[in-house]
């Protein structure tokens, strides 16, 4: 059963974080589209046809924004109750209240959302990290393409760096 709530979570989640590229798009004058749910997760299709690369910064980190959010304050929620550890051998709970499997499923949710805000910081295009680098070259050179460009070539190097740290 905790299970399923912590699976819940995370996908309420990602339907979040994408809500929150779609409202910060909005309120910046772009077109957000639909907010689609997947089995796995959701997907805004925010279009981002602004002339302004600040406006692109903005939309993409809002969806990591909230997921960051929702982390640290789970993660505070886990910490005030407490009983994160975890009884039994296997991995059971064994003659606990509520609060610890409250306390368990919060830690879960709120290092997962950590970890999902910060793999969509990274500096990869199309993740929110690559659109940032994105609309920061674009807003440095004043190109869109040449900014694409940059994003492009950071990524590469991302790439590469992550095999060698793999190797």
């Amino acid at each position: 059963m905790v299970g399923g709530v912590i699976s819940i979570a995370i996908l309420l989640s990602a339907v979040g974080h994408e809500l929150g590229h779609a409202i910060v798009a909005r309120r910046a004058g772009l077109s957000s589209g639909p907010v689609t749910v997947y089995f796995i997760g959701a997907a805004a299709s925010p279009v981002l046809g602004s002339g302004k690369p600040r406006d692109e910064i903005r939309v993409a980190l809002a969806g990591p924004g909230v997921n960051l959010g929702i982390g640290a304050l789970s993660v505070v929620v886990a910490v005030v109750i407490g009983g994160t550890g975890v009884g039994g051998i296997d991995g059971a709970v064994v003659g606990r209240g509520p609060l610890p499997l409250v306390a368990e499923a919060a830690l879960v949710i709120g290092v997962l959302n950590l970890i999902l805000g910060g793999v969509n910081l990274l500096p990869a295009f199309p993740f929110d990290g690559g659109r940032v680098v994105r609309a920061a070259a674009w807003a440095r050179t004043g190109d869109p393409a040449r900014g694409l460009r940059v994003a492009a070539r950071v990524g590469r190097w991302f790439g590469i760096g992550c095999a060698v740290a793999g190797l």
